[in-house]
């Protein structure tokens, strides 16, 4: 009995091992890309480098965010934002609408460019990081120092 059980799982495992065309076809795995950022954004929160302790949640703050990604390539994505925030500073409600470009990369890396809107007299290039997780999506701009904030949005 011992013999015969062998034998079979010899031949099963034999035709499990060489069966024609098994294993044949190369298996292409696509190159990893960033997420597709595309969609619209609510404001959730905003911390500013200038008061690191104060988070200001709405409706202290308010703000939205639409991104449209327009390619893909060696693992970072571009797109267009437009991007409206409201929020208090020195006393006084502050609007800044704008519209610009991102990237997007594999490794985390963020970098925005306002090319409508009150910052673009400011600093309308800023760099950082992201990250985007279960619809939320943070970014955290490090460069230039004065624009330095954790900016964080849910899309719809």
């Amino acid at each position: 009995m011992f013999r015969a059980r062998s034998r079979l799982l010899i031949a099963v495992l034999a035709g499990v091992s060489f069966t024609p065309g098994c294993g044949d076809e190369e298996v292409v795995v696509p190159d990893p890309t960033p997420p597709d950022l595309t969609g619209t954004y609510t404001l959730q929160s905003f911390t500013s480098a200038l008061d690191p302790g104060t988070t200001l949640l709405p409706p202290e703050v308010s703000g939205s965010f639409t991104v449209q990604q327009t390619a893909v390539a060696g693992g970072e994505a571009t797109g267009t934002f437009t991007s409206d925030l409201t929020l208090p500073f020195s006393g006084n409600i502050v609007e800044l609408p704008g519209t610009g470009t991102y990237v997007n990369r594999l490794d985390g890396t963020w970098e925005q460019e306002f090319l409508t809107g009150p910052l673009v007299q400011l600093s309308p290039q800023q760099t950082g990081t992201y990250t985007f997780e279960n619809s939320v999506l943070t970014v955290v701009v490090e460069q230039p120092p004065l624009s330095a904030s954790t900016t964080v949005w849910r899309r719809q």
